[in-house]
């Protein structure tokens, strides 16, 4: 028996295992597999995009990394277990000749294993082999359910992003565009129950990306159901409305605010050690052209750093949120690190 293809049979099923546990159970970030997968995905579909690329690539990626990750899994006890089975020339005979089975016929004995419930043409011989081959099948079992169980939660997610984006999107295009649709009178209060909806959703969809972090890469390919855009342009609009001198903020933009700086505190932790583009400054004299007289005071500025980074990270700019003058695209990292980091718990409100 060859011990050293054993073992390294049994480490590459466990390490499957390992990362397919961390990425869809543990709630702490995807597993160390999974997050370099997931950002050579991006990188590239990025690189492409940032080329003259449809932004359909960069819609693609999400869906392309998701089937990679079961993909890989799944590739991964496979190869795992045949190492195992061909250890010994005796682990697996033919079940009529008792002759030993060659290479391609333990990769077939590992594959009915695994998936299958078996058609017992080859059969383990020995009592180890034999409690190896349910433990196979087990894990194959568990491996399987474990994935297809991700995917749904994942693409259910996944729809619940793209449609709160459209829903901040119906508030405005930009920020100013959101405050004056809504109009001073009253302290912006036609847009309490909007806000308060937003509000909810935006706390659901933070701990969705500490629960799936392979959310980041799914992007939309229009400007309505963009998420990075819109949430710029609603986090703007909302931090004039708690500036203004003269009205106060309703307690539901006080809400919303605190919704979307909690999701811009995981944004942070996930990307604390990438280097952050120098964002816009905040237009000023066209809020007080536009009758919204407020100061500087309140405006973060490593808010708005974080804010142009996820931009960038996802392939849009300043521009896409205000095209009515803002600067021109800021430089930052290509691909985003969102899984590189491991967040144990939930981000609490600033």
């Amino acid at each position: 028996m060859n011990g050293w293809l054993y073992f390294g049979g049994m480490m590459v099923a466990l390490g499957a295992t390992f990362d397919a546990f961390k990425t869809t159970v543990s709630f702490s970030g995807g597993g160390p597999l999974t997050r370099r997968l997931a950002s050579g995905v991006w990188s590239l579909a990025l690189a492409v995009h940032r080329r003259g690329g449809s932004r359909k690539v960069l819609h693609s990626a999400g869906s392309i990394t998701l089937l990679l990750t079961v993909m890989l899994w799944l590739a991964m006890i496979f190869a795992g277990y045949t190492m195992m089975f061909s250890s010994d020339p005796d682990a697996v005979v033919n079940a009529t000749s008792r002759i030993p089975a060659t290479v391609l016929e333990r990769i077939y004995y590992t594959g009915f294993t695994l998936f299958t419930l078996g058609v017992g043409d080859y059969i383990p011989q020995g009592d180890g082999w034999r409690t190896l081959t349910v433990l196979a099948t087990l894990h194959g079992m568990f491996l399987v359910t474990l994935s297809i169980t991700y995917l749904l939660p994942v693409v259910s997610a996944v729809v619940e992003k793209h449609a709160l984006a459209g829903l901040i999107y119906g508030l405005g295009r930009s920020p100013l565009e959101i405050l004056t649709r809504a109009g001073t009178a009253g302290g912006f209060k036609t847009l309490d129950t909007p806000l308060l909806e937003i509000a909810k959703s935006m706390e659901v969809h933070t701990q969705r990306h500490l629960a799936y972090p392979i959310l980041h890469y799914f992007q939309s390919s229009g400007r309505r159901t963009g998420f990075a855009p819109n949430l710029a342009a609603l986090h703007e609009a909302l931090v004039v409305m708690s500036s203004l001198k003269d009205t106060s903020p309703t307690p539901s933009a006080l809400a919303a605010l605190s919704a979307v700086r909690g999701f811009l505190d995981l944004m942070s932790e996930h990307e604390k050690h990438s280097v952050r583009p120098e964002a816009p400054d905040v237009p000023l004299d066209r809020y007080r052209l536009a009758g919204l007289d407020l100061g500087e005071g309140r405006f973060t500025s490593s808010e708005r750093m974080i804010m142009g980074q996820m931009l960038v990270n996802c392939g849009w700019s300043w521009d896409d949120v205000d095209d009515t003058g803002r600067s021109a695209e800021p430089s930052g990292q290509c691909a985003p690190n969102l899984l590189q980091s491991a967040v144990d718990t939930s981000p609490e409100d600033p």
